[in-house]
């Protein structure tokens, strides 16, 4: 390991500055707009409400409605 690498729980450079002085990792934030529009289901599979839901709904189809009622599949590469 470096010993000049700023890691988590350890000193920087191998020297402490001050006494009992370790850097901590921060915890990730969770994406809120992403939470939002997304869930993930037991089996792992992340779901997303399908697209074009919120207004001109009457000129679809009835495929089309019926479609829009459920949510859909993200692609795995996301």
């Amino acid at each position: 390991m470096n010993p000049q690498a700023n890691v988590c729980g350890q000193s920087v450079g191998g020297l402490q500055t001050r006494p009992n002085l370790t850097l901590f990792c921060m915890k990730l934030k969770t994406h809120k707009a992403l939470k939002r529009r997304v869930r993930v289901t037991k089996t792992g599979k992340t779901m997303k409400r399908y697209v074009g839901q919120n207004h001109f709904n009457a000129r679809d189809t009835g495929k089309a409605s019926r479609k829009k009622r459920r949510d859909v599949q993200f692609a795995h590469n996301h």
